[in-house]
C-alpha cells in the first residue's frame, strides 16, 4: 500500500508500506515525479567529442548538497519522449553539441532508496563543431573538456576537489564504454 504524504508541483513524498522477507510490515518513504508514468525519466549521457579526443563533462551547483557537481550530461524526459531523444537535446543545450550516435549502456537508480526515479545511461559522440547558439541561456553550467586518455587521472583529482563533487554515474558509464557492452535499445 502507498499513502501520499506530500504533493508538490513536479515531485510527492510517499511512504510506501511492504511485507520483509521475515514477514514484518514495514515502510518506506521516498520521492516519485508527478509528471510521467513510467519508471525512467531521466537520461544521462557520457558525450566523447572523437575529433578532439575528449569527453565533455559539466559542472553545474546543485542546491541540496551546496557545492559543485561535475557529471554526465542530463536531463529529465518530456512526456512520451524517449530517453535517447532527451540526450540529444540535452546535450544541444548543455554542451553546445549536436549528438551524432548514441548508444544506451544501462538503466540505474537515480537514487538508490530516496526516490523510484530510474536515469538511462548512454555513449554520446558528437563532432568537434562548439555552436554557442545552440547553448541554454538559463543553464548556469561550466563545461570541462577532458582528454580521453587522462579522464581517470582528471577524476581522482576532481574528487579530491573538496569543493567539487564527482557524479558515481561518470564511472558506470566509463566501464560499459571501456568493456565494449553496448546495448541496442530504441529508448
Amino acid at each position: 500500500m502507498k499513502e501520499i504524504l506530500w504533493k508538490w508541483r513536479f515531485t510527492r513524498l510517499v511512504n510506501k508500506w511492504y511485507i520483509s522477507k521475515t514477514g514484518k510490515t514495514k515502510n518506506w518513504e521516498y520521492v516519485e515525479r508527478t509528471t510521467l508514468p513510467w519508471i525512467s525519466e531521466a537520461a544521462a549521457t557520457l558525450l566523447e567529442d572523437v575529433e578532439n579526443s575528449c569527453f565533455i563533462l559539466i559542472e553545474q551547483y546543485r542546491v541540496p548538497i551546496e557545492k559543485n557537481e561535475l557529471w554526465l550530461i542530463a536531463g529529465i524526459s518530456d512526456e512520451d519522449i524517449p530517453t535517447i531523444e532527451t540526450i540529444a537535446k540535452e546535450v544541444r543545450e548543455e554542451a553546445g553539441r549536436i549528438a551524432i550516435d548514441s548508444k544506451f549502456l544501462e538503466t540505474v537508480p537515480s537514487s538508490w532508496g530516496l526516490t523510484s526515479e530510474e536515469t538511462d545511461i548512454y555513449h554520446t559522440i558528437c563532432d568537434g563543431n562548439f555552436l554557442w547558439q545552440q547553448l541554454w541561456e538559463d543553464e548556469d553550467i561550466k563545461i570541462h573538456q577532458v582528454d580521453t586518455d587522462k579522464i581517470d587521472e582528471y577524476l581522482i583529482h576532481a574528487a579530491n576537489d573538496l569543493e567539487l563533487r564527482v557524479w558515481a554515474k561518470l564511472g558506470t558509464a566509463l566501464r560499459y564504454i571501456r568493456a565494449g557492452k553496448w546495448i541496442p535499445t530504441n529508448r
